[in-house]
């Protein structure tokens, strides 16, 4: 483009507000040519084998608020389709945008004396909101690693605590006074992932087209992978079966 002083100074009212436009029309066609050669990742994440029995954890304190046994089930199977909720299904070999992407914030409440929801995700620079609304204090403690990322006791009716999160990984949720009380946290470095619906569904928008692995995580099941070729635009669709035995 020719610099509009070579044009003279007439040319700053005559012609600016034309190359201006004409600039914005570049910009704006470039961004949606971005945005079209990406697509839709819709899958569902499946297990066809008995269900494991949830455990039951022993009380030994507040149990007015808790009750005397607290049944842990981490594995919750639709029994219609078959699909696993609160699966992470994240896209691997991508490259971090330069901004957040559309995700709401994590939300981890202290509810009945558990935690809900019991895994989450994340992307890095996000904010995680920590409540209670149960009726007794909880001490909620993330840890990632060895590292605390926020330690703090929620009395009850009290404000909710906001923590970024500033590294991607694993977060372990604990309340260190009810021992049985766990949950996870998982942060990444880019918007590419999900967590399954309680029918086991997940959708991964904006993905860049491409060849990818996909990275399927559950607490107890474990870890598997999978291929999946991303269009340039549209839905690609895919179901993925857990083995029956932890990974």
């Amino acid at each position: 483009m020719i610099p509009l002083s070579l044009l003279g100074s007439d040319a700053h009212g005559r012609y600016g507000s034309a190359f201006l436009s004409l600039a914005l029309l570049i910009v704006v066609a470039d961004l949606g040519c971005a945005s079209a050669h990406a697509g839709t990742i819709v899958g569902e994440i499946r297990f066809h084998g008995s269900v494991p029995p949830p455990t039951l954890a022993k009380v030994t304190k507040d149990p007015e608020a808790c009750g005397t046994r607290k049944a842990i089930q981490p594995v919750r199977v639709d029994p219609a389709s078959g699909g696993i909720a609160e699966v992470i299904v994240s896209v691997q070999g991508l490259n971090a945008p330069p901004a957040i992407g559309q995700q709401a914030d994590p939300v981890i409440t202290n509810r009945d004396c558990l935690f809900s929801p019991r895994v989450g995700a994340a992307q890095v620079n996000q904010v995680v909101h920590i409540r209670n609304e149960d009726p007794i204090l909880h001490n909620t403690h993330l840890t990632q690693g060895k590292r605390t990322v926020v330690n703090v006791a929620l009395v009850p009716g009290g404000r909710e605590i906001k923590k970024r999160l500033r590294r991607p990984g694993h977060i372990l949720v604990k309340c260190d006074k009810h021992r049985f009380m766990r949950a996870h946290l998982w942060v990444f470095a880019h918007p590419y992932f999900a967590v399954t619906d309680g029918q086991g569904r997940f959708q991964i928008p904006d993905v860049p087209a491409g060849s990818y692995e996909l990275a399927i995580w559950h607490e107890t099941l474990g870890t598997i992978s999978a291929p999946v070729m991303v269009p340039d635009q549209g839905e690609v669709t895919i179901a993925i079966d857990y083995p029956t035995s932890p990974r």
